[in-house]
């Protein structure tokens, strides 16, 4: 279930766009006015556009179809730490726990082996904790090195967070 905080944002960041979106349609207006090449199509164009995303904005928080923002789970694991453990607040759906997707190195091949990242779901399943086990041998294995690397926790197709590794 979404928070205030999160419906906050979202209230934001969707006025905020939608504002700037109605300024770039009258700045547009405004030239073809200055340069002599108005034309009514254009203008009544950029009305309905402006009016439609503002439509879509209230259906979407009338008929509560608007999902959350994903969270981020972000390690930044320096060269000399052997383990690394993060939580984030999110909420587990009942039923199976969630898993770990392919934690791969951006513009890279690598990846982490499964077994080297463990993730524990609370009893109230309400938070997800992602423990980074082993790094020490991992990095003289050569398996993982210097980069960044991303994978998602999911439950079946359902994402839950982005995870997000930063290796020195």
């Amino acid at each position: 279930m979404a928070t205030t905080g999160t419906l906050l944002e979202a209230m934001v960041s969707y006025y905020g766009n939608l504002s700037r979106q109605a300024l770039h349609a009258m700045y547009e207006t405004r030239e073809d006015l200055r340069t002599g090449s108005f034309d009514w199509n254009k203008a009544l164009g950029r009305t309905v556009s402006v009016w439609m995303d503002a439509a879509e904005g209230w259906w979407s928080a009338l008929l509560v179809s608007t999902n959350a923002p994903l969270p981020t789970i972000f390690l930044d694991v320096a060269a000399v730490d052997t383990t690394a453990v993060r939580s984030v607040n999110l909420a587990v759906p009942d039923g199976p726990n969630p898993t770990v997707s392919v934690v791969g190195e951006i513009g890279g091949t690598r990846q982490f082996p499964k077994e080297a990242i463990e993730m524990t779901v609370t009893t109230m399943r309400d938070a997800v904790e992602v423990n980074l086990k082993n790094l020490a041998a991992l990095r003289s294995s050569g398996t993982v090195g210097s980069g960044l690397y991303a994978g998602i926790i999911h439950v079946k197709e359902k994402p839950l967070a982005f995870l997000v590794i930063r290796m020195e």
